[in-house]
C-alpha cells in the first residue's frame, strides 16, 4: 500500500494505492535528483535552467518540465529558435510508467502553442529494479 504522510493542515495518512509487491516505487524527489547530477555533468547550473512541476493533489503522479540553457538551442535557419526540453513523467501508484523525453521545440506564438519532435524516449515499467539514473546518461 502506498500511503501519503500528513501534509499541511490534513494531518491524517492518506492511501493513496495499493500496488503489485513486484512494483518498485521511484520517487519523485529521485527523479529531480537525478535531473540535477545530469546537469552537472554537462556543466550546466540549475540557475541557468527554468523548468515547471505538476503533482496531483495527494502526490501519486508528477509531471516535471526542464528547459535547457540556450547552449542547445539552435536556428533550423528560418528565423526560428528551437530549444530543448526535458520532460519527466512519473506515478507512485502504477497509473502510469516512469518516462523521460527530450523534446525540441519552438514557441509559436504568446497562447503558450509549442510544436516539437521528440528523437529521444525512455519509459520503464516499475517492476524488478528500474534504474532512473540511466537518465543521467
Amino acid at each position: 500500500m502506498i500511503v501519503r504522510n500528513p501534509f499541511k493542515n490534513d494531518q491524517h495518512f492518506v492511501p493513496v494505492a495499493l500496488v503489485s509487491e513486484n512494483y518498485t516505487l521511484i520517487q519523485h524527489t529521485a527523479v529531480y535528483k537525478i535531473i540535477l547530477e545530469a546537469l552537472n555533468k554537462i556543466e550546466i547550473s540549475p540557475d541557468n535552467v527554468t523548468g515547471e512541476i505538476f503533482i496531483t493533489k495527494y502526490g501519486e503522479r508528477m509531471a516535471l518540465r526542464v528547459y535547457l540553457s540556450s547552449k542547445f538551442g539552435f536556428s533550423p535557419g528560418d528565423g526560428n529558435e528551437m530549444e530543448l526540453l526535458l520532460e519527466c513523467f512519473n506515478s507512485v501508484d502504477a497509473t502510469t510508467k516512469f518516462s523521460a523525453l527530450l523534446i525540441w521545440f519552438r514557441t509559436i506564438c504568446n497562447s503558450g502553442l509549442v510544436v516539437g519532435v521528440s528523437r529521444m524516449d525512455i519509459r520503464r515499467r516499475h517492476i524488478g529494479n528500474p534504474r532512473v539514473d540511466d537518465l543521467a546518461y
